[in-house]
């Protein structure tokens, strides 16, 4: 019954993936742009030279056609230049909430396509306007 879905749904597979619910659930975005995004969160691990950054990987489209892997990578450095202008270390769900809403922000911005093999990297200064914005200062 289900199989046209599971046809259209890509085999690569991201090794080593933590944290994703057991269910993935689509859920969709609309960008400030018109264009309406679905995606999957697909998980987290510890990437970079000495694994210190975090790499939130998401599986989104928008032609509801071709699912792309879409990489958020919350940097060390970037965490602790904001740690240090802030006087505060971050938690993981807040973590989690950057990288979801750094992913928002590459939708809405027109410049930005999604595809597989560009990675957002937010800085110091989007980490604390994306945490502004969840009221979390």
């Amino acid at each position: 019954m289900w199989r046209w879905w599971r046809k259209s749904q890509p085999t690569l597979e991201p090794n080593d993936l933590r944290g994703a619910p057991a269910q993935r659930r689509l859920k969709t975005y609309s960008a400030v742009t018109g264009i309406v995004y679905q995606y999957f969160y697909r998980g987290y691990r510890a990437t970079g030279l000495r694994l210190e950054d975090a790499e939130y990987v998401f599986q989104a489209t928008a032609d509801r056609k071709h699912f792309h892997l879409i990489s958020v990578i919350v940097t060390r450095e970037a965490l602790r230049e904001w740690s240090a202008w802030r006087g505060r270390g971050i938690i993981e769900s807040e973590k989690y909430a950057v990288a979801k809403l750094s992913l928002f922000a590459a939708f809405d911005d027109e410049r930005t396509s999604i595809s597989e093999g560009n990675a957002i990297r937010p800085d110091a200064r989007e980490i604390d306007m994306h945490l502004e914005t969840l009221g979390r200062l």
